[in-house]
């Protein structure tokens, strides 16, 4: 038994590693907005995902912001005006996916530091071993709890650092 685990456990550590850098690439693509490298199959999938939902847009990739209303920031991955797009590499089939409760708490907080109260939200898997990709939009009121449960969140950081929250 301890040899088995000598031997699978390397093997398994260099796929899992492999993985984890093919989804870097193809997410890298996508923030470059890069049809042209070695993943732009898997950029043209996401692009056509997010134009069938909505529309072709001028999409701002890898977009800071700091909100002194709420205090605090962040980088997203794709937004525009009444737009905010995470992208997610994914193996698993694409109609097995669903939103987690990190994804409404994240985007509702984009959508609000960019003063975006009304954005559409969604996040965009991309299938990592084939070039497919779906998007899963966040309802109003998954973004509304997300908001809820993020400035809870947000107020216990504070708190806990001895914090002035914003004003």
């Amino acid at each position: 038994e301890q040899d088995f685990i000598a031997r699978t456990l390397p093997l398994a550590e260099e796929v899992s590693r492999k993985a984890r850098d093919r989804g870097t690439d193809i997410h890298g693509a996508i923030e470059k907005l890069d049809r042209h490298g070695p993943y732009a199959a898997h950029v043209d999938a996401f692009f056509e995902a997010i134009g069938s939902w909505c529309g072709i847009m001028d999409w701002d990739s890898e977009r800071s912001f700091a909100s002194q209303k709420y205090g605090y920031g962040g980088k997203l991955d794709l937004s525009c005006p009444g737009f905010v797009l995470d992208a997610k590499t994914t193996d698993k089939p694409l109609e097995d996916l669903k939103l987690w409760p990190d994804h409404r708490r994240q985007l509702a907080a984009y959508r609000m530091g960019l003063d975006q109260p009304d954005a559409r939200c969604a996040i965009v898997y991309v299938r990592a071993d084939v070039a497919q990709a779906r998007v899963i939009e966040v309802t109003p009121d998954e973004l509304e709890q997300g908001w809820r449960e993020f400035l809870a969140l947000r107020d216990y950081y504070y708190f806990s650092n001895r914090l002035e929250l914003p004003k």
